[in-house]
C-alpha cells in the first residue's frame, strides 16, 4: 500500500527543517490539526476533527535525510506520520509517509491521500512565499 506523498520545495533546506519539526505550526499547513489549543515546551495540545491530542515531533539526522516524526497521542491510541527532507541544490524535498490502519477501507484511505497531496500544497506555498 503506497501511503507515501513528496513534493519538491523551493525554499531553504533549514528553513522548512525548523518549520516542519516544530509541532505547533501543524494547522498552518494540515487540516487534521485544525487549533493548536496550547503548546508547552515542545508538546502542542491540538484539535482535531477526531477529539483533542497531545502532538510532538521527534527529529533524527543522517547524511541522507532529515527524519521528522509526528506523534499524536488521543485518549485511546497513538497516531503517527513520517516526513523525511532531503536536501537538494536549491530544493527541500519532501517525502510523507501517512500510517493507517491496514484494513482501513480504500475509499477512505484514497481521500486521505488526495487530502495530503493538498496540504502539501499549502506547505510548499507557505514555505516559498517568504525569503528569509
Amino acid at each position: 500500500m503506497n501511503n507515501k506523498r513528496d513534493i519538491f520545495i523551493k525554499a531553504p533546506f533549514n528553513k522548512a527543517y525548523r518549520f516542519l519539526s516544530e509541532a505547533k505550526n501543524l494547522p498552518k499547513w494540515t487540516t487534521f490539526f485544525q487549533e493548536l489549543v496550547e503548546g508547552k515546551d515542545y508538546i502542542c495540545v491540538m484539535k482535531t476533527p477526531i477529539g483533542m491530542c497531545q502532538t510532538h515531533c521527534e527529529v533524527s539526522n543522517d547524511k541522507a535525510a532529515s527524519k521528522i516524526k509526528i506523534i499524536s497521542k488521543f485518549e485511546h491510541k497513538t497516531e503517527t506520520a513520517t516526513l523525511f527532507l532531503k536536501k537538494i541544490p536549491n530544493y527541500c524535498h519532501v517525502v510523507f509517509y501517512l500510517n493507517t490502519p491496514p484494513k482501513l477501507d480504500s475509499a477512505v484511505r484514497a481521500k486521505m491521500l488526495k487530502n495530503l497531496e493538498k496540504e502539501l500544497l499549502v506547505l510548499k506555498a507557505s514555505l516559498e512565499a517568504s525569503n528569509d
